[in-house]
């Protein structure tokens, strides 16, 4: 088709030359006269429409709607065009008008002009090409319609009987024994007592009631024998009764394992917790003091009585007996009858019995009490030769299974059990019994690759970051699983947002160096003092490519505002286990402006580091310049060490208004903005990146790379996942969540629901639980999570409040049940401590009228001066977070807001904020954070006091 010219023609009369009122548009003018391009780009955006097309042509652009629509012609962007017969016109024509213009697609009357137009003359236009989308995070959207899917727990359950760990080579319990158990189970039924109640009504039961009458007449019997004769010439009645008594007391109950003096029991099936369900790691064995006081009292008491002697004769007897059948050859006979040996932190104490049999050579599960018998250094260690013998005996006759028993039950040698069963290529059961005796993870996670159960050996080492210790114990035997468990490890890293930790696990596996060179790459592009990084790790594992890398090199080196990427750049340097040749270059680069950055104060560098810094770079034009001249130290000082409180600088309100604000690197921050998503901005207030999923919370990683993005639905949380490096989003689902943590290692969060405590993995969804605690006594009701220590604090029916602690990243239960103090003052406010504890702080007013703020912690009461006047009923807020503690007292007018070191009680900051503004505060362990709906923030680095205000923009 022939291109037509633009025809321009000056009609007779025209009686409008612009449509007005309502009209129904069919397209937009925009003509060069009135705009220009950039103009007519914004304009044509805001009034595009779906299906829409675009042409430009020298007189102006044509925005065409795919239908009309009715609209205001005032309101319109551009110059209304409306369909007038087959044509388009800018102006209300009539016939007789039209009738006098040539054909053509559209007329636009401009002036005393009428300009005729065909849509092919036009160059087509996509206006797609003009957004910047490099800020915005795409994903796919999340249907809110959807059921809550339920959870899977990946991660491995011990076995409750470990017979079938063996595949049926340990024979199965005797008749005897499974009638014996049966009918024990008739005995608790007939009780009307179920299993989960046992325990808390054990009083009730009338076999308890006549052991306790029972042992209260042998301790009667022997009182009286002891007071009316003396305990050399004890009656032979209160002999006989304390006997009597004594086998009757223990015929009254099941019976006991026995043990050498702390040697573990026979087996007993780890008890599992109520509701927890099958596939999750169980809480792992609480360590705890199993010692019955009440048997070393009955010990003492049986000694100074002389009923030591008779229970010695028939603990002695039975002892003779076991040693018969070993000296007789009768081995398996002999096993059944041998007393364990060592395991002393888990005495129950003294033994008043004999040992009894054993139905089988089972193994025991977890941690196992008992009571104990002393037999003196030399029969133990008779014993201990007596059972190595019989290993070795089983060792060469090929009976691994019983070997493992001596091993693991008779010499409480667990890890050298594990090791022979490795030696013989009995990996499941090895990892099996690890899990089940909780042994370290990275053993468990070892052997589990070895046993080719990566999904239970993956799901462990997520659980306890137990990656490294496994591939270094596997690489140097087991090459192949060690190079797929590093694999593994470095997407986990990767997933944490920890890129440059997952470039070094993964490069010395040479046919994955692509991958590592992409994420390499994407740290590099994400710039900052990432980016900075990832710039000496490219200088070290690809010298030839550091070409690539020159302008952003230059531009270091140049610009003044990128000293926090210059003291990034020398700390990855000064992090090398030696100097290299191939980073002497960025060195040279950097080195001039570290010294102008120190000299400015703008450096955190000790005069030691930057020297170092200046020997790598081997400059002789620096060296030059620096002769005889000491090289400036930093003049940072920690927030803690201030001589005086810092003054905060008050931001100027602004467009924004944060539900939650996070410190990122680089003086950047992460604002969830509620149903507007969550955004990146610098220090300048200016947005930088755009993640569109609701936000109300934020939880961070260590890395500040990844982040989760939490926003309320009524009774359930829609959770996102932030990846601030590479500004992607996976929407993870709804799960329904009452308190959280405010901080993830990246992949493992913990959430809690009730009385049920969960570690999710974060990667792909909420459904995959890693770790669970599913009948805590109480709900939970307060939640605190930091490095080292996870606390959980529970509302009990009784109306109080409980505190367990558990240490990380092994998640061992440490402290239970410490009840929450009452508060000391009526005002007061409690908080969690970040290390274990609560927090309770209030405005104290002595005798003179002076107030202070006081707060305790563990005992420890420390008061500060509070120099405003606080008026009664004026709300206390406190947060904390690591070893710092920010108040807020608010009037009518102003928050004052303190910074506190815990460690000393100082004050070392302070703001004054605008009351009706309703300012929040979070801490972490770098950065104390002020912000309000007003859209100001106020964050203060602990590490180098330096204060940024901002008003958001």
């Amino acid at each position: 088709m022939t291109p037509h010219d633009p025809i321009f023609t000056r009609p007779a009369e025209v009686r409008q030359p612009l449509l007005q009122g309502q009209q129904k548009v069919c397209a937009l003018w925009f003509p060069v006269s009135w705009f220009d391009e950039t103009q007519r780009a914004r304009r044509l955006l805001a009034a595009w429409r779906p299906g829409a097309s675009a042409h430009r042509f020298a007189q102006g652009d044509l925005l065409r709607f795919a239908e009309p629509f009715e609209q205001s012609c005032d309101a319109l962007e551009g110059w209304a065009l409306v369909r007038q017969g087959r044509t388009l016109c800018s102006a209300p024509l009539a016939d007789a008008e039209l009738a006098a213009l040539p054909a053509a697609d559209f007329h636009v009357v401009h002036g005393a002009q009428c300009l005729s137009m065909h849509f092919d003359d036009g160059q087509p236009l996509d206006p797609a090409e003009w957004l910047a989308t490099a800020s915005v995070a795409l994903h796919d959207t999340f249907d809110c319609r959807e059921a809550l899917p339920p959870s899977v727990f990946v991660t491995p359950v011990p076995v409750q009987d470990l017979r079938a760990i063996f595949d049926g080579k340990v024979p199965p319990a005797s008749d005897e024994h499974r009638e014996f158990l049966r009918a024990m189970a008739q005995s608790r039924e007939s009780d009307g007592i179920s299993g989960s109640s046992r325990s808390q009504q054990s009083s009730s039961r009338p076999g308890h009631a006549l052991r306790l009458v029972l042992w209260v007449l042998v301790v009667i019997a022997v009182i009286a024998g002891v007071s009316s004769t003396g305990v050399d010439a004890m009656p032979l009645w209160t002999i006989v009764l304390f006997a009597i008594g004594f086998f009757l007391a223990r015929s009254s109950r099941a019976p006991t394992s026995w043990t050498s003096a702390g040697a573990p029991a026979q087996p007993v099936a780890a008890a599992r917790p109520a509701g927890t369900p099958t596939g999750t790691i169980p809480p792992r064995h609480r360590p705890r003091n199993p010692r019955q006081m009440w048997r070393d009292w009955l010990a003492r008491l049986a000694i100074t009585s002389q009923i030591a002697r008779l229970l010695g004769q028939r603990q002695a007897a039975y002892v003779r007996k076991m040693l018969d059948l070993f000296e007789s050859g009768q081995l398996d006979e002999a096993l059944r009858h041998a007393i364990p040996l060592g395991g002393d932190n888990q005495s129950l104490g003294q033994a008043f019995g004999t040992p009894g049999a054993r139905s089988d050579l089972g193994l025991s599960s977890g941690p196992t009490y008992h009571t104990s018998i002393n037999l003196g250094s030399d029969l133990e260690s008779h014993l201990r030769q007596l059972y190595r013998r019989s290993f070795e005996k089983l060792d060469r006759e090929g009976r691994i299974d019983e070997a493992v028993f001596v091993l693991a039950e008779l010499l409480h040698a667990r890890q050298e059990a594990l090791d022979y069963l490795e030696k013989h290529g009995r990996f499941k059961q090895a990892a099996e019994l690890a899990l089940a005796w909780d042994h370290p993870a990275a053993v468990i996670v070892r052997l589990f690759c070895l046993a080719d159960d990566w999904r239970k050996a993956l799901a462990v080492a997520r659980r306890d970051n137990a990656f490294a210790t496994a591939v270094l114990q596997m690489e140097p035997k087991w090459p192949d699983p060690a190079r797929r468990l590093r694999q593994e490890w470095a997407h986990a890293l990767a997933q944490r947002g920890d890129w440059l930790g997952a470039i070094d696990a993964i490069w010395p596996v040479k046919e994955q160096r692509t991958l590592a060179i992409q994420w390499l790459e994407n740290a590099q592009a994400a710039g900052g003092r990432l980016g900075a990084r990832a710039l000496v790790k490219r200088a070290v594992l690809l010298p030839d490519t550091m070409t690539q890398s020159a302008d952003r090199l230059h531009e270091l080196r140049d610009d003044p505002e990128l000293h926090a990427e210059r003291e990034a750049i020398a700390a990855a340097l000064l992090e090398l286990k030696q100097a290299e040749a191939r980073t002497s270059g960025i060195a040279r680069v950097i080195a001039p402006g570290l010294v102008a950055d120190q000299a400015a104060g703008l450096g955190g560098l000790s005069r030691n580091d930057l020297q170092r810094v200046v020997s790598l770079a081997n400059d002789p034009w620096l060296s030059a310049d620096l002769e005889n001249t000491a090289l400036p130290a930093h003049q940072r000082q920690e927030l803690s060490q201030s001589a005086a409180p810092v003054q905060g600088r008050l931001p100027d309100a602004g467009q924004l208004a944060p539900l939650d604000a996070v410190a990122l690197d680089d003086g950047q921050f992460l604002l969830a903005l509620g149903e507007t998503g969550a955004v990146i901005v610098n220090r300048h207030g200016k947005v930088q990146s755009r993640f569109a999923v609701p936000a109300d919370q934020l939880v961070i990683a260590p890395s500040r790379q990844m982040a989760l993005a939490v926003a309320r639905r009524d009774l359930v949380c829609r959770v996102s996942r932030l990846d601030l490096a590479n500004r992607q989003v996976t929407d993870l689902g709804m799960a329904e969540l009452h308190h959280f943590a405010r901080e993830f290692d990246g992949i493992a969060w913990t959430v809690a629901s009730g009385n049920r405590l969960r570690v999710l993995d974060t990667q792909r969804s909420l459904n995959e639980v890693l770790w669970q605690v599913g009948d805590l006594p109480g709900k939970v009701c307060d939640l605190s999570v930091n490095s080292r220590v996870e606390q959980v604090c529970l509302a009990l029916p009784t109306a109080q409040y409980s505190l367990w602690r558990y240490s990380l990243p092994q998640r061992r239960l440490f402290v239970r049940d410490e009840l929450v103090p009452s508060p000391i003052s009526a005002g007061s406010t409690q908080v969690l401590a970040p290390n274990g504890g609560v927090i309770e702080a209030w405005i104290q007013v002595d005798a003179d009228g002076a107030q202070t703020l006081a707060f305790m912690l563990n005992g420890r009461k420390q008061n500060i001066a509070w120099p405003q006047m606080v008026a009664e009923g004026d709300p206390l807020r406190v947060v904390v977070a690591g070893s710092w503690l920010l108040a807020g007292i608010g009037d009518e007018t102003t928050t004052h807001w303190a910074a506190i070191a815990m460690g000393n009680g100082r004050v070392c900051a302070r703001i004054d904020w605008p009351a009706p503004s309703l300012p929040q505060a979070r801490l972490s362990e770098s950065h104390l954070i002020v912000f309000d709906r007003q859209g100001r923030l106020w964050a203060l680095d602990v590490a180098t006091s330096a204060q940024t205000s901002i008003g958001l923009r």
